[in-house]
């Protein structure tokens, strides 16, 4: 867990600081979420230092490494194949942790009601004034085709943005 969770404390304090801006949240979020998926993605290497560790201090509190029996018939968890306690532990712990918290980030994070939220933060003129041409022709043509119902002016839009882009 705290190989996992390490990865999302440090943003947590970042996120909850007086200065942090919803924009910024963002970035922070998206980084979080790329590195919980790059250990996904190399779950069997990462798994292995991780249980190498865990390995010496299970040894130090003179605990033994195995892997729950088998049974024909498991009413309460399943039959997960493995030839070794690395294999288990990785397939029936440390991936559907993985799983589960970037599971949970991208509907926190990502939902389409966020999304939106996000966007329309970007608006802000702070926002604006930071971002590059290339990405506020994105943003502008996300706007409105998000809320088409609108029917906003492009080019007036952008005549704005222009305006407090140049200050």
């Amino acid at each position: 867990m705290t190989e996992i969770l390490s990865v999302t404390a440090a943003a947590s304090k970042i996120l909850q600081g007086a200065t942090q801006d919803i924009c910024s949240a963002e970035n922070c979020i998206d980084l979080i979420i790329k590195n919980l998926e790059d250990k996904r993605l190399n779950s069997e290497s990462n798994f292995i230092e991780l249980f190498e560790k865990c390995k010496i201090i299970m040894t130090k509190l003179e605990i033994n490494i195995t892997v729950p029996r088998t049974a024909k018939c498991q009413t309460h968890r399943s039959n997960t194949p493995s030839s070794n306690p690395v294999e288990y532990y990785r397939r029936v712990l440390y991936i559907p942790i993985l799983d589960n918290v970037l599971e949970d980030l991208r509907m926190r994070f990502r939902s389409k009601k966020n999304s939106t939220i996000l966007l329309l933060m970007k608006l802000v003129p702070i926002s604006i004034i930071n971002m590059s041409p290339e990405m506020c022709d994105k943003l502008i043509n996300s706007i409105t085709e998000n809320f088409s119902f609108l029917e906003i002016n492009q080019i007036a839009f952008k005549g704005k943005k222009c305006m407090i882009y140049k200050g």
